[in-house]
């Protein structure tokens, strides 16, 4: 669903990208970036938001995760330098 996200997290101040990924199995896992946790908040307590969770929730999973973390570190390969 994550290439289903609404419009609406990409004109939120604070959204920067966000990416996902299926399994083999159909796991899947969804990645969102955002500048600060109340950005990322501001987007969770959206009413679009909440409408797409509601439906996930009635219609498409048995079971749900979300973790919120910081980056501490970021590495790439390979170190683009300017």
């Amino acid at each position: 669903m994550s290439s289903a996200i609404p419009s609406t997290p990409r004109s939120m101040s604070g959204y920067i990208t966000h990416k996902g990924y299926v399994a083999g199995d159909g796991g899947r896992v969804s990645i969102h970036y955002w500048e600060s946790e109340e950005q990322l908040c501001s987007f969770c307590d959206h009413p679009e938001h909440r409408e797409i969770q509601k439906f996930g929730r009635d219609k498409l999973y048995e079971e749900f995760s979300s973790y919120v973390s910081e980056v501490v570190r970021d590495a790439k390969f390979p170190d683009k330098k300017d």
